[in-house]
């Protein structure tokens, strides 16, 4: 169990420091992009939350029709929010036959923070199944 709690530490922090990152990039007057439109690049995943609400099989087969391969769904952000969509979402995507992922969203600021996250994250997928 201590090897899987080092585990999601160690994705939490590569994920805040993304979120770092990318942070600091402005895409003001970037054009919307439609998955599968000639001459973009390819779309092989998707993120999905709550502000998606209870995506279908049929919104998912869409999807999949314009090259959508897989979703990442986020569960959990901090230590107070659970994505209320997120088993309905994972269910029609994976009848979708897409692949799934999962994320967590991270607050934290401190080492025992960042502990914190990981086992609210790990218990609420622990719950999920």
């Amino acid at each position: 169990m201590h090897y899987f709690k080092q585990l999601i530490l160690v994705l939490i922090i590569s994920i805040l420091s993304i979120a770092v990152l990318v942070h600091r990039v402005y895409a003001t007057g970037v054009p919307s992009i439609t998955v599968g439109q000639a001459g973009t690049p390819r779309t092989d995943f998707v993120d999905v939350s709550s502000w998606n609400g209870r995506l279908t099989t049929a919104d998912f087969d869409n999807m999949k029709s314009h090259g959508v391969r897989g979703v990442i769904v986020k569960l959990t952000e901090g230590t107070y929010y659970i994505n209320p969509n997120a088993q309905a979402q994972i269910a029609s995507a994976q009848a979708a036959g897409l692949r799934i992922a999962v994320y967590h969203y991270s607050k934290y600021q401190t080492p025992v923070s960042a502990i914190n996250e990981a086992d609210y994250f790990t218990t609420f997928v622990k719950n999920m199944g």
